[in-house]
C-alpha cells in the first residue's frame, strides 16, 4: 500500500523563482528585417506585448518556465509564432510570409446572418495558439462579423489552417476543428445557448475581481474551452454556453486555482448558477534527478485533486517545480522524459497541511528497460519476421523478429496503467500472441502464437469508435479513427477512385499500372494529426511498408491533405521516418472528395482487383491485408 506523504516544511520566502528570457529576431520572406513588429508573449493568461526594434530584434524578460505561446505580426504581412515549453533561455527568430484572408460567414440556426461575432482563439496550422481575446487588450487585430455575418480571418500564413473558437453574447461559442485557408466562403452555424452565470467571492463572501474564469466542455479527446469570461468589479461573470455538462473553475493571482466545478447547463434552463470561493494557495516545490543528481529539466509534473487535473507545471534548469496549490489531499504524478520512469512511484499520494508550504526533496528517475523475448509459433519453432507492437502507448513501438524470433524494443514511456501490452502478428499466416509488461521487472518473454480465425466483416457491429468525437457543435477530433463518420458505405466493393494529386514524395512519379494486381493499403491523413491512434496508424503502415516489401504484392500509399504547403509535408514524412509513397492532394481536396473523407487518418484496403473492400481496419489492418493477399488477382 502506498503511504501519503504529509507536507509540513516551511519554506523561505525566497523558495525558488526562475528570471527566463525569449529573444530573436523577425524577418520577412525575403530576409529583410521587420522593424516595429509587434510580439505578443502569453504564459499563464498573462500577457506581455513589445516591439521589434530597427533592426528587426526583440526580447521579452521575466518569464518561468512553462508553456509559452508567442506570435508576431505586421499589418501587410502573415502572423508568425511558436507555443512551446520553455526551460531554459531561448533564442526565436520568425519569418513573417505573406499573408491571405479566411472568409467566414456567420449565421443563426435559422440562416440570418449573425453580427457582432468574435473569434476568441486560434491554433495556426498547429503551431502557435494565439488567445485573441486576451491580445485584443494589447493591439492584437480581433476580427468581428459585420451585419451580413461575414467574418474575415486576416494576415494568416498561405496554405494554413485553424482550429478557432467565436464567441456571440446572444449565442453558445462555436468551435471549428479544422478548416483550411482557400476555401470559398462558408456558413458557420451559431446556435442559441444557456447563460451561465455567477459570483467570485473570499471567504467572508466579498465580490473578487478580474478573475479569470474558464468554461470548458467535456469531449472524448480531453478538455475543451468554451469561454473564458472575467469577473467584473463586484466578482460577477456571465458566459453562453450549449446545454450539457460543463466544468467551470476559476483562477486569480492571489489565490488558489478552484476545484473544476461540474455544472449541468439543462435545455430547459435559462441560467445556469456557479457560485465560486477563492481561498489562499499553498506552495508545493520539489526537484526532479537522476541517480547521480543530474537535474532534469523540462519535466511535466501534475497535481490531482479528487481524481481531476487541478494544476501543472514543467521543472526549470536545475529541475526544480513550484506549484500553488489548495490545502487538502492530493496527488503528484510525474510525467518523465522519454526513456525514464520515477524509481519508486508515478503517482505520490500527499496532504497539504494549511498555511504550510511544503518541499518534496529530490524525486528520482531511473532509465525503462528493454523489452526482448523470442516469438515462437504454434508448433513451438521460432519464427522470423513476426511484428511485435505496443498496444497501449500513445507513442508506440515496434521491431520485426530476426532469424531465431528474437525481438528487442526499447520502452520510451509508460502508460498510464503503468503496464504495458503487446500482441505479436504473424505477416503471412493467421497467428497472434499476446503479452503484458511490468517495466518493474526485467524478464525475457517466450511469446507463442496461436491460430485464430480474422473477422471479415466489412462494418464491425460491435465497434465502438472511442476517437471520434461527435461533437454537438458540429467540430471533430483530429485524432478520429471512425468509417462511420466519414459515410462511406457507398465506396465498398466499388473501384477505387483515382488519385488527384499534384505533388508525389518517396517516388518519381505515380503511375497507376505499377500497382495493378497489388494490395493496396491507402491511408488519407494529414501531418498534424500525429497523436494517439493516428500515431499508431502511421507506425502500423511503417511496418506495412517494410515487411511486405520483399513480398511484392502489397503497396502502401498515403494521401496527405492540401493545407500546408509541400516543404511541410516533406517535414512531416522526414519526421515520421515514412519511405512509402505519398501524394499531396489538389487544390480542390478532389481526392478526399471522391474518397468522403472528413475525418483522419482513413485508411482503405483496395483488393487486387481495384475495388474497395475494406474501411473499418481500425486494430485488425494486417489480419485484412492477409485476407487480401489469399484472393486471386
Amino acid at each position: 500500500m502506498r503511504a501519503s506523504v504529509v507536507v509540513a516544511i516551511l519554506l523561505a520566502a525566497n523558495a525558488w523563482a526562475a528570471d527566463l528570457r525569449i529573444s530573436g529576431s523577425i524577418f520577412g520572406p525575403d530576409g529583410q528585417a521587420i522593424a516595429k513588429a509587434g510580439v505578443w508573449c502569453v504564459q499563464d493568461e498573462k500577457v506581455v506585448h513589445v516591439e521589434s526594434d530597427a533592426s528587426g530584434s526583440y526580447a521579452i524578460e521575466s518569464l518561468q518556465p512553462g508553456g509559452v505561446d508567442l506570435v508576431a505580426w505586421q499589418d501587410g504581412f502573415a502572423m508568425g509564432g511558436a507555443s512551446f515549453r520553455l526551460i531554459d533561455d531561448q533564442v526565436l527568430n520568425l519569418t513573417l510570409g505573406s499573408p491571405t484572408t479566411m472568409k467566414l460567414r456567420m449565421v443563426g440556426s435559422s440562416m440570418a446572418p449573425v453580427e457582432g461575432a468574435r473569434l476568441e482563439s486560434m491554433v495556426v496550422s498547429d503551431a502557435f495558439r494565439v488567445d485573441v481575446s486576451l491580445l485584443a487588450e494589447e493591439g492584437f487585430p480581433a476580427p468581428r462579423s459585420s451585419a451580413d455575418g461575414s467574418l474575415a480571418i486576416g494576415h494568416l500564413p498561405m496554405r494554413s489552417y485553424l482550429r478557432f473558437t467565436v464567441v456571440h453574447p446572444e449565442f453558445a461559442s462555436t468551435y471549428v476543428a479544422y478548416y483550411a485557408t482557400g476555401r470559398p466562403q462558408q456558413d458557420i452555424i451559431m446556435t442559441t445557448g444557456i447563460d451561465v452565470a455567477g459570483r467570485i467571492v473570499d471567504e467572508e463572501g466579498g465580490g473578487i475581481s478580474d478573475a479569470r474564469v474558464q468554461v470548458t466542455l467535456p469531449t472524448v479527446s480531453g478538455e475543451r474551452r468554451v469561454a473564458a469570461p472575467t469577473s467584473d468589479p463586484e466578482g460577477y461573470f456571465r458566459a453562453r454556453v450549449r446545454p450539457g455538462e460543463i466544468i467551470v473553475v476559476a483562477d486569480h493571482p492571489d489565490y488558489a486555482r478552484t476545484d473544476a466545478i461540474r455544472v449541468r447547463a439543462r435545455p430547459e434552463m435559462r441560467q445556469a448558477d456557479a457560485t465560486i470561493t477563492l481561498y489562499p494557495a499553498q506552495r508545493l516545490e520539489g526537484q526532479i534527478v537522476n541517480d547521480d543528481a543530474v537535474a532534469f529539466p523540462n519535466v511535466s509534473v501534475q497535481y490531482l485533486r479528487h481524481n481531476e487535473l487541478y494544476e501543472r507545471a514543467v521543472t526549470g534548469p536545475d529541475g526544480h517545480f513550484l506549484l500553488e496549490v489548495l490545502p487538502g489531499p492530493g496527488v503528484l504524478e510525474i510525467h518523465p522524459p522519454t526513456g525514464w520512469m520515477p524509481a519508486t512511484q508515478s503517482s505520490i499520494p500527499i496532504r497539504i497541511e494549511a498555511g504550510v508550504d511544503g518541499d518534496l526533496g529530490e524525486i528520482k528517475l531511473v532509465p525503462l528497460p528493454s523489452v526482448s523475448g523470442i516469438v515462437h509459433n504454434r508448433l513451438g519453432d521460432p519464427e522470423e519476421g513476426v511484428f511485435v507492437r505496443s498496444l497501449n502507448l500513445a507513442d508506440p513501438i515496434w521491431d520485426l523478429t530476426d532469424e531465431q524470433g528474437r525481438f528487442t524494443l526499447k520502452l520510451r514511456e509508460l502508460p498510464p496503467s503503468e503496464e504495458v501490452q503487446f500482441e505479436a502478428e504473424h505477416a503471412l499466416r493467421f497467428q497472434r500472441g499476446r503479452f503484458t509488461l511490468d517495466p518493474t521487472k526485467v524478464e525475457e518473454h517466450d511469446v507463442t502464437m496461436r491460430r485464430y480465425r480474422p473477422d471479415e466483416t466489412l462494418v464491425r457491429e460491435n465497434t465502438v469508435y472511442a476517437f471520434a468525437e461527435a461533437a454537438d457543435d458540429g467540430g471533430t477530433n483530429e485524432n478520429a479513427m471512425t468509417p462511420v463518420a466519414n459515410l462511406l458505405s457507398g465506396l465498398a466493393n466499388e473501384p477505387a477512385p483515382a488519385f488527384a494529386c499534384v505533388e508525389w514524395f518517396n517516388t518519381d512519379g505515380f503511375n497507376p499500372a505499377d500497382y495493378q494486381g497489388k494490395v493496396i493499403v491507402l491511408t488519407l491523413w494529414a501531418g498534424f494529426a500525429n497523436m494517439g491512434p493516428a500515431r499508431a496508424r502511421l507506425e502500423t503502415l511503417n511496418w506495412l511498408h517494410e515487411r511486405y516489401a520483399e513480398e511484392g504484392d502489397v503497396a502502401i500509399i498515403g494521401i496527405h491533405d492540401n493545407g500546408v504547403e509541400k516543404e511541410g509535408i516533406q517535414k512531416y514524412i522526414e519526421a515520421y521516418g515514412i519511405e512509402y509513397p505519398v501524394g499531396m492532394d489538389n487544390e480542390d481536396a478532389e481526392t478526399f472528395r471522391n474518397y468522403r473523407t472528413q475525418v483522419i487518418p482513413q485508411t482503405f484496403l483496395i483488393d487486387r482487383k481495384g475495388k474497395i473492400r475494406y474501411y473499418d481496419v481500425d486494430g485488425r489492418i494486417i489480419e485484412l491485408v492477409k485476407v487480401l493477399r489469399r484472393e486471386p488477382a
